[in-house]
């Protein structure tokens, strides 16, 4: 028999390791990021963004 042991097998999340749990963090920070400013940059665009409130008239009675 031999008295070498093999380390157990990692599973699921572990099996990736540090460097590439951060790599795949960052792109999903990146791509979120991205995301946020297209938004915050394609609503500056709509009309009622542009114009400020138009006071409301009162009716003539």
């Amino acid at each position: 028999m031999s008295d070498v042991s093999q380390p157990p097998k990692k599973s699921g999340w572990g099996e990736l390791g540090h460097k590439w749990i951060t790599a795949i963090a960052a792109l999903v920070t990146a791509l979120a990021g991205a995301g946020f400013f297209i938004g915050r940059t394609s609503a500056r665009r709509t009309r009622s963004l542009r114009q400020p409130p138009q006071p409301r008239r009162r009716p003539s009675p």
